[in-house]
């Protein structure tokens, strides 16, 4: 898995939700793999409704700007004192962009380790937060909405198109 590959506890793509106005910024996870079988289900019913102003102030606009954040959660909590040291050690966040928009983001993190992220780690990240677009076989509209609900961004239809105009006027 791309977690294994990476060496990281935990891999999860948050899509947002942004409220009418830009206010009201939120995520929801939507995916989390987890090392060691740790329970999924439970990570993403965690992940739901986080506030980004309440909880992580400025990430929006960094991330918006198709900036990744990377460090060590001590860093970001700027903690006076010691209070414990947080169940999450480390992060690497890179946004996921589509047509110019700031559909959410993937991240990596790590329990263990205060990691200082290598910039191989961000080039995995980038490549996969990648819009993804595919052609070839898709003659028909359940193809296309079966592939545009795993995320495909953009279908190229083909010979289909050329042979049955009515069903590119319907998948347009």
């Amino acid at each position: 898995t791309l977690g294994e590959a990476a060496q990281v506890d935990r891999v999860y793509i948050f899509e947002n939700a942004i409220g009418p106005g830009g206010v009201d910024r939120r995520l929801f996870a939507r995916h989390v793999w987890s090392r060691g079988g740790a329970s999924v289900e439970s990570a993403i019913r965690d992940l739901k409704n986080l506030d980004y102003d309440q909880l992580f102030p400025r990430w929006f606009e960094i991330l918006s700007s198709g900036r990744p954040i990377s460090g060590r959660v001590l860093d970001f909590l700027k903690l006076n004192q010691p209070q414990g040291e947080p169940t999450l050690r480390s992060i690497l966040l890179v946004p996921i962009v589509s047509e110019n928009h700031f559909w959410g983001i993937i991240g990596f993190d790590d329990h263990n380790v205060n990691r200082a992220w290598a910039s191989g780690d961000e080039a995995i990240l980038k490549a996969v937060a990648t819009p993804v677009q595919l052609g070839g076989g898709v003659r028909d509209m359940r193809t296309v909405e079966a592939w545009l609900a795993k995320g495909v961004a953009r279908i190229i239809i083909g010979t289909a198109a050329l042979r049955d105009p009515d069903f590119v006027r319907e998948a347009a």
